[in-house]
């Protein structure tokens, strides 16, 4: 059995119908005008609470993070007192597109063997990371920059 010519031309009419109608909004839109937003200043863009964890192989004599000119965590004890890892500190820290750069400075007591110092930071909001770096002898002074993406 064989269907009715004229019917089967009407379906399949209607098929093409249909799908012409979404196709033509979509062909024949107007441009919406697109917004552009200004790029928030300094003083505009919010601090956003950040987890700052340094960890390191040997215990430290003497221990500085800094954030540009502003001392972020320091830490220093006199005599034979020495830190032991993790120091962990909460900062509201300003964190740009561009990236964050620390300048991490430490030293260990007389003796001590070449080390590892990680720097770990743990922005809410964005993902956690970490930097290793490796002292030669008992002090080091190392700029560490991350960048979110």
């Amino acid at each position: 059995m064989r269907g009715y010519p004229p019917i089967q031309l009407f379906f399949l009419m209607l098929a093409f119908g249909a799908m012409a109608v979404p196709l033509a909004r979509l062909t024949f839109a107007k441009e919406k005008p697109v917004m552009t937003v200004a790029a928030p200043t300094e003083k505009e863009t919010k601090h956003t609470p950040t987890q700052l964890r340094v960890r390191f192989a040997h215990p430290v004599k003497s221990l500085s993070v800094k954030l540009g000119d502003r001392e972020v965590l320091q830490s220093t004890k006199t005599g034979v007192a020495t830190f032991t890892s993790p120091v962990e500190v909460q900062q509201d820290l300003h964190i740009p597109t561009e990236g964050i750069e620390f300048i991490v400075s430490a030293e260990w007591p007389e003796g001590t063997p070449d080390t590892a110092l990680t720097l770990e930071l743990e922005p809410d909001g964005l993902d956690s990371k970490n930097e290793t770096r490796w002292s030669s002898g008992n002090q080091m002074t190392e700029v560490i920059s991350f960048q979110w993406k």
